[in-house]
């Protein structure tokens, strides 16, 4: 229902406008129904999300860059109005915790379990696993890409799941550090 009446006889539009606080330019705006283009980018993008939830506006952009001409702006403009957010964790959740003075990312328990083996942890002197940068960057991509979306119910559905994840790591998902290209084409190529 509408605030006002257009064929209302006894009160004109512009005093309706004026008792409701409108603007009268409203009264004749007509939304423009989005293009077929746009139509056609925003089922890709949504078909991209539901494959890989995690792919934010970056690499749904890129995902988009083979069938369509679009900029990141563009893919995030879509992405909210569609109301897309990518899953990923969110800012402050890697702080040390205050009981754990040496290794503060690293449970106590698994701590032992190395000492008692013998084992060297490769740690700096402020706790921080500098030469394991890479393998720490590679299982949180594992983790939050493959494992918190997916229940296993077996140790060999885990197996199959990571061994799917990590052929499309390599061969489909575009890594930001190697220029949106994938390790395979890095190199294989």
């Amino acid at each position: 229902m509408a605030l006002w009446e257009r064929d209302a006889v006894h009160l004109p539009l512009t005093a309706q406008c004026e008792l409701l606080t409108l603007n009268r330019t409203g009264l004749y705006y007509q939304p423009k129904p989005p293009s077929p283009q746009e139509v056609a980018i925003k089922h890709r993008i949504d078909a991209i999300y539901t494959d890989h939830p995690f792919y934010g506006s970056r690499k749904i952009a890129v995902a988009l860059r083979p069938d369509f001409i679009v900029n990141r702006k563009a893919v995030q403009r879509h992405m909210r109005e569609m109301g897309l957010v990518a899953m990923v964790p969110g800012p402050h959740l890697s702080k040390p915790h205050p009981d754990h003075q040496i290794y503060p990312f690293t449970s106590p328990q698994y701590i032992e379990r190395l000492v008692q083996k013998q084992i060297a942890i490769s740690m700096d002197g402020r706790g921080r696993a500098l030469d394991n940068i890479f393998t720490e960057r590679l299982w949180r991509s594992v983790k939050y890409e493959e494992v918190y979306l997916h229940e296993y119910g077996s140790p060999k559905e885990a197996r199959h799941g990571l061994t799917r994840y990590f052929d499309f790591y390599n061969h489909e998902r575009p890594h930001q550090a190697l220029d949106y290209r994938t390790p395979a084409q890095v190199y294989l190529n």
